[in-house]
């Protein structure tokens, strides 16, 4: 009997450190889960992309074609004028843009072709030259405007008779413009 006894006193001590053991573990987990809980944040935010406009404008007195018709013999010449500009009606460009004027004379008369303004004068002269520019900047958020002024002549001088009835010419004029920023 005594036997007995022990085996009851071992499985009561059992069952005993199981439920203190399963209490212990109720408990800090409770604990535990209360601590973290004080930790916990909540956080919101807001994240928003706004697009910079790109304006670029090319202002001239005559529309869009620079006519050299009206140059025919030694002596005569046209002016042209135009204006180049960040801002188109109310908008001003919001990035940094740059620029440059690019003139290609093609044909075969010997015209003379020079752009003024902006601090700097441009000239090509002869056949099928071609002179570029500096490359020009406006600044961000900034209005500006550069004017110029073209001017297209056949030189007096040039007054040679193989250029009679030759009559061809032509002036190309490049505006590029590229986003900086």
């Amino acid at each position: 009997m005594k036997r007995r006894a022990q085996t009851i006193d071992l499985n009561t001590i059992l069952l005993r450190s199981a439920a203190v053991l399963l209490l212990l573990v109720l408990i800090s987990t409770s604990i535990v889960s209360g601590r973290y809980a004080r930790y916990a944040s909540a956080a919101s935010s807001q994240d928003g992309a706004r697009i910079a406009a790109y304006v670029f404008d090319l202002h001239d007195t005559s529309g869009q074609y620079i006519d050299i018709s009206d140059i025919t013999k030694p002596g005569d010449s046209v002016t042209y004028s135009f204006t180049v500009t960040n801002k188109n009606d109310t908008w001003v460009s919001e990035v940094s843009e740059n620029y440059q004027i690019t003139m290609e004379l093609r044909g075969s008369l010997p015209l003379s072709c020079q752009l003024s303004g902006n601090g700097e004068t441009l000239t090509a002269t002869g056949v099928y030259q071609v002179k570029s520019g500096t490359e020009y900047n406006f600044q961000a958020s900034t209005e500006t405007a550069h004017s110029y002024t073209l001017t297209v002549l056949w030189p007096a001088e040039q007054n040679d008779l193989k250029y009679a009835n030759a009559g061809l010419a032509e002036l190309v004029l490049y505006v590029r413009a590229e986003q900086v920023d």
